[in-house]
């Protein structure tokens, strides 16, 4: 998570050791399902058959004698009998993934909008389930702030994705029109990160709270990045979060939250604008 979520990494920190533990645990399977999809060196079988070995550890979850062998599967299980997760929400995410790697085609935003559901929307009623709240309705607002981050590194990641044979932004949906079809996308993203501050006030106020703004608050800044920078096909290298960065944004929520007395310090108020970077 240091190496390769570094805003996870940072925002996780101040969270109780539980559940840090968790979010780690759970980090280390969605990251291994994500690797099978997305990085190269692997076959169709090696992806086909990772992603079906997630599936049975998963699954094996929910009997006690069941050993699994992935390395994550002990701290998984562990983060299972500590939360209410549900095992229905990382299987979605490896559905999700096996389509993936088959072929398929994100044509218009509501394309765009059900795969992020699927992929980031599942990591995140995980999570919201390990920070302290699973009512329908924080879990439908965590799917759409999910939805914003999804939709950023979408924007973000344009060029790699097109080398890779991959292309996330809707633009036959808006007629190949590049400036409509980037418009909407960022007003999606912008439409879930509003969700932050309300989800916050919904979780305890042990590190949970903070921990997902600053997270939110961390992507909403790097999303007004690829704005201000025109978007990142074929220019300069697109923006990526830092640890230094990330640093600075939890001192930063961490002054406004002790100077403002708001529970939910840095939402809309204190994130950042469009243009701002």
């Amino acid at each position: 998570m240091r190496r390769e979520a570094k805003s996870s990494y940072v925002a996780s920190r101040f969270l109780p050791a539980a559940k840090r533990e968790a979010l780690e645990a759970l980090y280390g399977l969605f990251r291994s399902a994500d690797n099978l999809t997305d990085e190269p060196g692997y076959t169709m079988e090696d992806r086909r058959r990772g992603l079906g070995a997630i599936r049975a550890e998963v699954l094996g979850l929910a009997d006690p004698g069941f050993r699994g062998q992935l390395p994550w599967f002990a701290a998984v299980r562990r983060a299972f009998a500590r939360f209410p997760l549900d095992p229905r929400e990382v299987l979605t995410l490896i559905a999700a993934c096996e389509r993936e790697i088959e072929g398929h085609t994100i044509a218009t935003l509501d394309d765009l909008e059900r795969y992020a559901r699927a992929v980031s929307g599942s990591v995140a009623r995980c999570t919201m389930r390990v920070l302290g709240t699973s009512d329908p309705d924080s879990l439908e607002r965590a799917e759409k702030l999910a939805v914003a981050l999804q939709c950023t590194n979408a924007l973000r990641d344009e060029d790699a994705d097109t080398r890779s044979g991959r292309c996330y932004v809707p633009y036959a949906g808006f007629g190949g029109d590049v400036e409509a079809t980037r418009k909407a996308v960022v007003r999606l993203a912008r439409a879930g990160y509003a969700q932050a501050p309300a989800l916050a006030a919904r979780v305890a106020d042990d590190g949970s709270r903070f921990t997902l703004l600053v997270a939110a608050q961390l992507y909403e800044d790097l999303l007004a990045r690829v704005v201000a920078n025109g978007f990142c096909t074929g220019k300069r290298r697109p923006p990526r979060i830092g640890l230094v960065r990330s640093a600075w944004f939890a001192v930063r929520l961490a002054l406004q939250r002790r100077f403002s007395g708001d529970e939910a310090a840095g939402g809309r108020r204190g994130g950042a604008r469009p243009g701002r970077g």
